[in-house]
Order: C-alpha cells, then sequence, then structure tokens
C-alpha cells in the first residue's frame, strides 16, 4: 500500500526546497521515523525546457534535495528509494509557464506495510 502525500514543486532550474513545503515534509519524516518499516519513493520530475539529459539529471537532484531533508530529520536511508524521470512524465502538457510549473516536482509517497 502506498500513500501519496502531495506534490513538492521547485523553481525552473532549481532543485532547492521551497520553505513552504518544510511543515509537509517535516510531517512525512516524523512518521518515517515513528514507523521503521515504512518507506518512502521520491520521484523527480522536470518540465521540458533543456536536453533529457540535462532533465533528468535535474529531477535526480531534486529527488536528492528532498531525500537529504529526510535525512537530516532522522530518517533511515534505508527507507528511501528515489528516481529522476526527468521530462518523460509530465502532469501537465508543458503548453504554458503554468503547465510547466506543474511539471517541476518531487513526488512524495509514503510506502506503508
Amino acid at each position: 500500500r502506498s500513500r501519496g502525500l502531495g506534490d513538492v514543486y521547485k523553481r525552473q532550474d532549481k532543485s532547492d526546497i521551497k520553505i513552504y513545503y518544510n511543515s509537509q515534509l517535516d510531517e512525512v519524516a516524523a512518521f518515517l521515523v515513528e514507523d521503521a518499516n515504512a518507506n518512502v519513493f521520491l520521484t523527480g520530475h522536470t518540465d521540458n525546457e533543456g536536453d533529457q539529459v540535462y532533465n533528468y539529471r535535474l529531477g535526480e537532484r531534486r529527488a536528492n534535495s528532498v531525500m537529504e531533508y529526510l535525512l537530516r530529520r532522522g530518517v533511515n536511508y534505508n527507507q528511501i528509494q528515489m528516481i529522476s524521470y526527468g521530462e518523460s512524465k509530465p502532469k501537465q502538457m508543458n503548453r504554458s509557464n503554468y503547465e510547466k510549473a506543474k511539471n517541476r516536482r518531487v513526488e512524495v509517497n509514503v510506502i506503508l506495510p
């Protein structure tokens, strides 16, 4: 069973976490620290600006930034899985700045035992 806990949206060409998402990620971290059998699956995504290799690496940096945040909050490294999809799994069509912004994200899914 998994439970999606929402997306952490990123600025264009950035991998840092906006302070807005700290409380959401703190809740995820607290849950994972409390339940050592639960895991989290992080998927990094980008819009379609730039080439595929660059976007894959950017998606990786984005997921990694969330992973590092969780580790600093005491989550065990073995509870975290991550992957980058780059631009290959857009949420929106990338036709406008709004749609591109929705594609620049890390999806956070807790996997329950």
